[in-house]
Formats: C-alpha cells, structure tokens, sequence
C-alpha cells in the first residue's frame, strides 16, 4: 500500500507541474496557441496517470480492509480498527 501512496505523490506532483507549465504559456491560452495545446494536452495525461494511481490505491485500501475483515471471521470477532489483535 506505501508504494501505491507513493505512486500517487509522484503523479500528483507531476500534474500539478505540468498544469503550471501549462498556465505559464503566454496568452492566448486556446486552440491558436500551439504550445499551450502541446503544454496542456502534457498536463492532461499526467492528470490521468494521477487519476489511474488514485485507483490503484483505492484497490490496494479495499484488498487490506477485505483481508482484515477475512481475518476478523476467521477469529470469530467483528472488523476493528487495529485488524482483531487480541491482547
């Protein structure tokens, strides 16, 4: 799960760099200006890749509490917040 928590930082990161080099083109910030279109469409798949490491953490998140509750079954108590350690 750290790794993915990573994945996230550094996408996130990358995206919002990528949104500032996007913004700091001159204006006009529309479809005439070819380096902001180059600049944005750049931002655009690293906001994607940060949407795709989001997901990949959610799953992560969903299979540890999954296995937590398995766990919980099997020791015939209810899911808790520190995983049914008993003592």
């Amino acid at each position: 799960m750290e790794a993915s928590l990573s994945q996230v930082h550094k996408a996130k990161r990358a995206a919002d760099e990528s949104l500032r080099h996007a913004q700091g083109t001159p204006e006009p910030h529309a479809t005439t200006n070819s380096i902001f279109i180059a600049l944005w469409e750049a931002h655009l798949s690293d906001r994607e890749a940060l949407f795709a490491a989001m997901r990949k953490l959610d799953e992560a998140r969903e299979a540890l509490q999954s296995g937590a509750s398995d766990l919980c079954r099997m020791k015939n108590q209810p899911p808790s917040v520190d995983l049914c350690r008993t003592g």
